[in-house]
């Protein structure tokens, strides 16, 4: 239902832009259109009190501005007062400066978001000025007419009217004030009185000061200070489903988990227990039910705070979602559907019907790891990514946005530059980049595209080695292969000669004793056909090479995986780089 209330809605906007103006080609002054402080002063009956929120918050002059770009969401007198009532308070004033401003930067978009973007739903491309992000919903159970009507943000204040064009951007005008997301993900969980059983492991466990962490402060290179967000989900066992269990409180659950009382310590059952429910990471449970091949991969493994132990997500043939599904029934269970995407300043609560016990009895099943998929980069990308780059998202542009990370001291990532240095890359030394939704990047196939719209790119010199951990592997014999991309750029790289000996890496897994490094050209070893004048029929696409044709992997865990760039002319080309997409490992029976 609530995607046929968008599809309606889109059909509805596609009608509006584009219908015939009357006036089409003829130029008028608009004399009438006002900045969007002083359109809201224009009408006190319905923004008055909004009005004084953001004086008092020194907030109303930087919105007037001429010169910006803005969204606000304006609350009407009436939400005010409904929210005053609810923090019982009788003015602004008792909320606290400190609070009321982040109120209002909650409220506020510095952009432009046109009725088109917004009726799209879903999650908005732009943060809000406190660095969060909105979500537009449609409510089907609304019983007002719907289309429009059912819309709402963050799933708690009903859009009154849409898209209100002023001289410096627009205004949505909400029926309820949004509350502005300043608890941690712990905090959350502690108040909402449905997982006291659960909170209270994990602050015995000292896992509650990591999960109170909103974000971390990294120094540059040039000096400059950047802020990144820490972002995490807890899979939430709700009382009622302890007490199932004759579980009643966090004692009985130590006794049930056999721990002892060194709960800080690592290896302590209840420490384990409490980090198997934490993701590293923010996932809506749509995202938790998203495969990374959706026509193909029918479940995905999940790495957790627990260290060497994985959650598997998988959809059987009853077509429901199931958390180890493989553990039989004591292990597995599922959603609660109604009580999910309980959003937070720095994440989600996901609530669970089962107690989801560490489960080890895991099914060997295809695994893409996609070397640029770590919370970590998601974290980086969220809060410094440039030209509008979006983690694990294409992007309608001219230009592949790249993103250096190679000082960007990503806990994900450790590297040494090669002892003969590197070239200042034209494409970034160790870089995210992401990929444009309206380009053919295979010359070969055009149905190929990219496993998350996005690329590792690596430079860094002759020797140079970059090293990162898999995801945790489950035991069983793997066939091992590397996705790359090749771009016409590097073309010089595919014959030996010009200081190159044709693009050759060397890969390792250093904590498998019996698995060897091996060494692989990459781009001499593509197809060499070329036309009438010489050149290359190949010029661009997506490749493979096996790595392994069997690796056996052991233990549950994750395994370290090096790449060192063995080719000379990675010290003296700006263009050389290799590009991976990811690392397939696929089942041997």
């Amino acid at each position: 239902m609530k995607n046929l209330i968008r599809i309606c809605i889109l059909i509805i906007v596609a009608a509006v832009y584009s219908c015939d103006d009357p006036y089409k080609d003829e130029t008028f002054a608009v004399y009438d259109m006002q900045p969007i402080s002083s359109y809201l002063s224009t009408r006190p009956d319905d923004f008055s009190e909004w009005i004084k929120v953001m004086k008092y918050a020194d907030m109303y002059n930087a919105v007037n501005q001429a010169t910006a770009k803005l969204t606000l969401f304006a609350p009407t007198n009436q939400a005010m007062e409904a929210f005053y009532q609810e923090k019982k308070v009788s003015s602004v004033e008792e909320l606290g400066k400190v609070y009321v401003r982040q109120l209002v930067q909650y409220h506020l978009v510095n952009d432009t978001i046109t009725l088109e973007e917004f009726s799209k739903g879903g999650e908005l491309e732009d943060k809000t000025l406190s660095n969060d992000i909105l979500e537009v919903t449609f409510n089907a159970d609304d019983s007002s007419e719907g289309g429009f009507n059912a819309m709402y943000m963050n799933g708690e204040a009903h859009v009154k009217e849409l898209a209100i064009h002023t001289s410096n951007g627009f205004v949505y005008v909400l029926d309820d004030v949004m509350r502005p997301m300043v608890e941690s993900v712990y905090q959350k969980l502690f108040e909402n009185n449905k997982n006291n059983i659960l909170a209270e492991a994990l602050k015995r466990t000292g896992w509650h000061d990591t999960l109170n962490i909103i974000a971390d402060t990294i120094t540059m290179p040039d000096g400059t200070k950047q802020e990144v967000r820490r972002n995490y989900t807890i899979l939430g066992v709700p009382d009622d489903v302890f007490q199932s269990k004759g579980i009643s409180s966090c004692d009985d659950l130590v006794k049930k988990l056999g721990a002892g009382e060194d709960y800080e310590n690592k290896n302590n059952a209840l420490n384990r227990y409490a980090a198997y429910h934490i993701l590293n990471g923010r996932y809506k449970v749509d995202n938790l039910k998203k495969f990374d091949v959706d026509t193909v991969a029918t479940c995905k493994i999940w790495g957790t705070a627990c260290e060497n132990a994985a959650i598997k997500i998988s959809q059987e043939a009853d077509d429901n979602y199931y958390l180890n599904y493989d553990g039989g029934s004591e292990m597995r269970t599922v959603f609660r559907e109604s009580d999910c995407d309980y959003q937070t300043k720095n994440g989600y609560i996901q609530q669970l019907e089962g107690l989801l016990p560490i489960c080890k009895d895991l099914k060997p099943f295809i695994i893409y790891w996609d070397l640029a998929d770590y919370p970590e980069v998601a974290n980086y990308i969220g809060s410094n990514g440039v030209d509008g780059q979006i983690f694990q998202q294409e992007i309608d542009a001219k230009a592949e946005p790249s993103t250096e990370l190679k000082d960007a001291k990503l806990a994900c990532y450790e590297y040494k530059v090669g002892s003969q240095g590197m070239p200042v890359s034209n494409f970034g030394n160790l870089a995210y980049r992401t990929l444009r939704s309206n380009a053919n990047y295979d010359n070969q196939d055009k149905t190929r595209r990219f496993l998350h719209g996005d690329l590792l790119t690596v430079s860094l010199g002759y020797k140079g080695w970059v090293q990162m951990k898999s995801p945790v592997m489950i035991p069983g014999k793997y066939k091992v292969t590397l996705r790359y991309f090749y771009a016409n750029s590097m073309k010089n790289f595919r014959s030996y000669g010009s200081g190159s000996n044709g693009g050759q890496i060397d890969v390792e897994f250093p904590e498998m004793e019996n698995v060897s490094s091996v060494s692989y050209p990459l781009y001499s070893s593509l197809p060499s056909d070329t036309d009438a004048n010489g050149n290359y029929l190949v010029t661009m696409g997506l490749f493979d090479t096996v790595l392994y044709d069997v690796v056996e992997i052991p233990d549950m865990k994750e395994y370290t995986m090096r790449i060192t760039l063995n080719d000379p002319a990675a010290s003296i080309s700006k263009d050389f780089r290799i590009q991976v997409d990811y690392i397939l490992f696929e089942p041997i029976n």
